[in-house]
């Protein structure tokens, strides 16, 4: 099974807990949760050593991720206002360069994910690699049906679904965002048609907004 691009930032969607299909850079976490780090090492078959570097690196990860969002907080806030102003002003030359502005910002800590990728990959035998991008899937569709509390059985059944889904995306060409993203759509769709009750369909659904406040006359 061939590594893809696009896959390559769930080891640390998985490891910070930071969600896969999330555009904005978030703060990491400073652990990595157990639940998750157990079930990387089981499903790779890690040491106890190779366990005790991923904590080690993965902390370190950590650091270096809060250091940045420390130091930048103030001219992140500014990069995000400057995009909303423009947006609210309708004003499309301001927009295209405040996103660009924002966006080259953002390269910065995803320079800094993908530095600590590569030295968590080095971790892993090459066996261990292979089966990375399948374990990160599976994880990561998991963690979109939290709320539905998925049974044993269940989660056996979108594991499987995930594999078959992995091996379609894996024949498309890298350039294919299109299409990974409607099969990835399909499969979440799939799931929550063929494997999830009504009640946890129910428990899916987003809470609703909360309405403002009358303003007093």
């Amino acid at each position: 099974m061939q590594t893809k691009t696009w896959l390559c930032g769930v080891l640390l969607a998985i490891l910070l807990a930071l969600p896969l299909f999330g555009l904005a850079a978030k703060p990491a976490k400073q652990q990595a949760p157990k639940r998750e780090v157990a079930a990387m090492a089981t499903a790779l078959n890690l040491t106890a050593e190779q366990q005790a570097q991923v904590k080690e690196k993965t902390k370190a990860l950590n650091v270096s991720l809060k250091d940045w969002d420390v130091k930048n907080k103030e001219r992140m806030d500014k990069l995000n206002a400057d995009v909303k102003a423009a947006r609210e002003a309708k004003d499309k030359a301001a927009v295209k360069q405040a996103t660009a502005n924002l966006a080259a910002a953002k390269t910065e800590r995803a320079a800094i994910e993908q530095a600590g990728q590569k030295d968590i990959l080095t971790i892993l035998t090459p066996e261990q690699q292979q089966a990375l991008p399948l374990f990160q899937f599976q994880e990561t569709i998991l963690k979109r049906f939290a709320k539905a509390k998925l049974t044993d059985d269940q989660v056996t059944k979108v594991k499987a679904m995930c594999a078959t889904t992995l091996t379609a995306i894996n024949a498309l060409p890298e350039r294919e965002v299109k299409g990974r993203q409607k099969l990835t759509e399909e499969l979440m769709k799939n799931i929550r048609e063929q494997v999830l009750t009504d009640a946890q369909r129910e428990a899916m659904k987003p809470a609703p907004k909360a309405k403002p406040a009358d303003q007093p006359k």
